[in-house]
């Protein structure tokens, strides 16, 4: 069962930056607040800026305080999606 889940040893094996920008939105709270360490590595040894300041965005969303019906505050949801589209821009221009 666990082999559909986004594993950080898949995460190191992507090449292309539209792959891992994939990787990072597709992966669990969970995931972020596991591995996020190795997360952080796997990036950094890539040069994908853009992905870390989302991966820094989305586990500070998971940490955060959720509202009274489980969703993040408005505030994450903003950065989330700012985060996310900085990431998916820079992927696509690399042109991998």
């Amino acid at each position: 069962m666990t082999g559909f889940l986004p594993t950080v040893e898949h995460l190191a094996a992507l090449r292309s930056w539209p792959d891992i920008a994939i990787w990072l939105l597709r992966a669990s709270d969970d995931a972020y607040l596991r591995c996020h360490s190795d997360i952080k590595l796997v990036l950094a040894g890539i040069g994908f800026e853009t992905a870390l300041s989302y991966a820094a965005v989305r586990l500070s969303a998971a940490l955060s305080v959720r509202t009274e019906d489980g969703h993040y505050s408005i505030e994450i949801e903003k950065a989330l999606a700012m985060a996310a589209l900085d990431m998916r821009v820079a992927a696509a221009t690399r042109g991998d």
